[in-house]
């Protein structure tokens, strides 16, 4: 899969570009909401993986931004407030929600559930 990681945590997303690389996905990482948006507008990603905190535009904003301009790229918010996720999911639209700190394995299993729909 296509996928795209942006999190400006780098300790976290670039270990998890390793990995997904060595199982065969081609992974971007962003850890700025403006580099994500030039990396959607370049690329056909499959899913996208958006902190919800990124600097300089937020994960809500490229949520909005990837419904009206590339609705095919399925969406998972990132964050560490876990109360968030019916506002995340239902009100903005993203198509999943993933609370910070998550596994790979929580990672591996999203991955498993879009490819069956692309």
């Amino acid at each position: 899969m296509k996928i795209l990681f942006a999190d400006d945590e780098q300790g976290l997303i670039e270990p998890l570009q390793d990995l997904l690389t060595k199982r065969g996905h081609n992974v971007d990482i962003a850890f700025d909401g403006l580099k994500a948006l030039e990396l959607i507008d370049q690329n056909n990603y499959e899913i996208a993986f958006l902190d919800f905190s990124l600097p300089e535009i937020t994960g809500l904003e490229i949520v909005e931004h990837i419904l009206k301009n590339k609705p095919a790229i399925k969406t998972v918010m990132i964050t560490g407030y876990p109360l968030m996720k019916d506002f995340l999911v239902d009100t903005i639209g993203a198509n999943e929600y993933l609370a910070k700190p998550f596994s790979f394995e929580a990672v591996e299993a999203l991955l498993k559930k879009y490819a069956a729909q692309c």
